[in-house]
């Protein structure tokens, strides 16, 4: 370090020190508060993470019933019990976290209520003798895909509570980077007021970089985050650029890693269901003002359950990876990749008609099968295969349901057909 600033303020070495000791205090107390805010922001961070997995888990909760009552198949019984576990188990962690509304303990009231209900709703399709064809079972699916469907309903308001709570923080935040630099100010207006007979001494050393840094503070409190204060005078003023620098990185680290937890799926780094049905909707939406074309094409990997039910769950994404990384290496950028449900993903081909949407649904179901994944022996076909269903854009399609519709009828009949296949 270079000359201190009470050795800058020749002849005035006390007052020097009596502001140097103040600076620090104030910067003790300011990053104090700033490291406050960034584990509220983590707390809420976890918080949407833990309501967001919620979502998805009671989403594939109903999977196992109605893939029960299509192959009769009782392992489907073992999935429901690992759901229910997985469920429990986030349930417990939301409830743990504190600081909640009456509205909040409300929801999770609701929604604990809920999902033991559902829980009954499913045992009794799950142990239906004779499932397959069961005419009976069919009101009883639909009723639970509705109860299902509430559910999520209340999920995802404690998901928008929780949002709510994020904007609000940040609100607040703002609000105290600005209380900060107000006092920043008012002390550098004393400062000079006190010291006016030394500004020329003291003008490139201490002067101009307190108002750089006073600039920093107010760029960075209106949320310009790649903001960096340039202090090159060697002395504390310079440490607390430094500080400036490393709390403006950690929260831009923070909301990327809010940003990306909300778009992003866990176990694959694709994107998730979520921002899939966002792109989805802008994209159709586009192509219906603009009469362009839109195919979508939706993939499932062939006796993936048999795959888990022997090398359980690890193994099990250790494939979703492999097939995830197959198709966001093979498709254009345009395109957006993304995992739709447990071993189901599905690919957005903006400007794309039909004929190259099977060309390219057919290229990838090659590469996968050509693909030497660990353990596939076990499979029925001695290697790891997708099937693939393909619709695109028509102009009586009056939403994006009815597009993904086509899409997964397309991969039924895939499926129907014998698997590792490409039907649109």
């Amino acid at each position: 370090m270079k000359l201190g600033i009470g050795k800058k303020l020749i002849g005035a070495h006390t007052i020097g020190f009596v502001f140097f000791l103040f600076l620090i205090i104030y910067s003790y107390i300011t990053i104090s508060s700033l490291l406050s805010i960034e584990k509220k922001s983590n707390d809420l961070t976890n918080k949407i993470k833990l309501i967001s997995d919620l979502q998805i888990f009671i989403q594939q909760l109903v999977m196992p019933a109605n893939d029960y009552l299509i192959t009769g198949d009782k392992k489907e019984r073992e999935n429901f019990v690992y759901l229910v576990t997985k469920i429990s188990s986030t349930l417990a962690n939301i409830k743990t976290i504190k600081n909640k509304t009456e509205e909040e303990t409300l929801i999770e009231i609701e929604a604990d209520n809920g999902f033991i209900e559902l829980q009954q709703k499913i045992m009794g399709l799950i142990t239906t003798e004779n499932p397959v064809n069961n005419k009976g079972a069919a009101g009883l699916v639909e009723e639970m895909n509705a109860f299902a469907n509430a559910l999520t309903d209340k999920i995802t308001k404690l998901h928008e509570i929780a949002n709510k709570k994020m904007e609000h923080h940040s609100v607040e935040a703002f609000k105290i980077r600005k209380k900060t630099l107000n006092i920043y100010i008012f002390f550098m207006v004393i400062l000079l007021s006190g010291f006016i007979f030394m500004i020329f001494s003291i003008m490139w050393g201490i002067v101009r970089p307190l108002l750089n840094l006073t600039n920093a503070v107010r760029v960075i409190g209106k949320g310009n985050l790649d903001y960096k204060v340039k202090v090159g005078t060697g002395d504390e003023i310079e440490i607390l650029g430094d500080e400036f620098n490393n709390m403006a990185k950690s929260l831009k680290e923070k909301n990327e890693e809010i940003k990306a937890l909300a778009i992003t799926d866990g176990v694959t780094s694709l994107y998730n269901q979520r921002y899939f049905m966002e792109r989805l909707n802008e994209e159709f939406e586009r192509v219906r003002r603009y009469k362009r074309n839109l195919s979508l094409i939706m993939i499932d990997i062939d006796h993936f359950k048999k795959h888990n039910d022997i090398h359980e769950h690890p193994k099990g994404n250790e494939i979703l990876k492999g097939v995830a990384e197959i198709l966001n290496t093979t498709v254009r950028q345009s395109d957006t990749v993304a995992r739709y449900v447990e071993e189901k993903f599905v690919i957005i081909l903006p400007e794309t008609g039909i004929d190259y949407a099977t060309a390219l649904a057919e290229r990838l179901r090659r590469e996968v099968e050509f693909y030497d994944f660990p353990d596939s022996e076990i499979q029925p076909s001695g290697r790891i295969t997708i099937s693939l269903g393909v619709a695109s854009y028509r102009e009586d399609l009056k939403s994006i349901d009815d597009l993904i519709k086509n899409a997964g009828a397309a991969l039924y009949r895939a499926k129907e057909a014998g698997r590792n296949r490409v039907c649109t």
